[in-house]
């Protein structure tokens, strides 16, 4: 018996709507004192206007469910790839959402895209009068990171002295952007090719296995919206 595992996906069907930059997500809400995007969940993306949270089921249609669990009986709707979900509370890697029906759907299979217009990965980080501390490092690298910036990120985290307590924690967060990013580059590399050559089902298939770094995420988005285009033209009757 085949598990429907839901995925969030964006109107682009409808004329006229585009999808604004993914994914996991996850992405890019501007950046603000109170509002910290790199720890964001999705609800909170949810309530950005330059964000949406897109349906995309490798296998649909996406099943909608009562409760945040995978059971027989407790199937609520289905949803087509392609429609704008609201998404209201997250558990357990399950997202409720309250339209266009209520319920729960499974958060492995979504993707949130937002606007990447206001990217900074060009931008310089503000000067200091003092020298910045290992956290703030950290958090300047992290966004950069997820900007698009990995040299830059690589070249905060540096900054970080020998001696500091902290500097464990960094040699560990290098090695671990370093290795995300190459997963992630390969990914789109792999959702490149499968795009040429008429393969949407690897595109969405693979679309949960991209590390969660906004730049590559949002990158990702057009080709999950182009191969959901494919796999709906190839399910028309003839």
């Amino acid at each position: 018996m085949k598990l429907q595992l839901p995925l969030v996906v964006g109107m682009w069907l409808t004329a006229g709507v585009t999808v604004v930059g993914v994914g996991y997500a996850t992405l890019r809400p501007k950046p603000s004192q109170s509002f910290d995007p790199r720890n964001a969940s999705p609800v909170q993306l949810a309530k950005l206007s330059d964000c949406q949270t897109l349906s995309a089921d490798p296998k649909p249609l996406l099943n909608v469910r009562s409760t945040p669990s995978i059971a027989p009986d407790n199937i609520v709707g289905t949803i087509k790839n392609g429609v704008n979900l609201a998404v209201v509370d997250e558990r357990d890697g399950w997202l409720q959402i309250n339209a266009p029906v209520s319920g729960w759907v499974y958060r492995n299979l979504t993707v949130t895209t937002c606007d990447t217009s206001g990217k900074r990965s060009d931008r310089k980080p503000l000067e200091l009068a003092h020298p910045a501390s290992s956290r703030q490092l950290i958090a300047e690298a992290q966004e950069q990171w997820h900007a698009g910036n990995l040299a830059g990120a690589l070249n905060r985290l540096r900054q970080v002295p020998a001696e500091d307590p902290a500097y464990t924690q960094v040699e560990n967060l290098m090695g671990s952007m370093t290795v995300k990013w190459k997963q992630a580059e390969d990914a789109y590399g792999k959702a490149e090719v499968a795009i040429a050559t008429r393969r949407p089902q690897m595109v969405l298939a693979m679309m949960h296995t991209v590390p969660d770094i906004r730049y590559w995420r949002s990158k990702m988005a057009p080709l999950v919206k182009r191969a959901i285009e494919l796999q709906l033209t190839a399910e028309l009757p003839r």
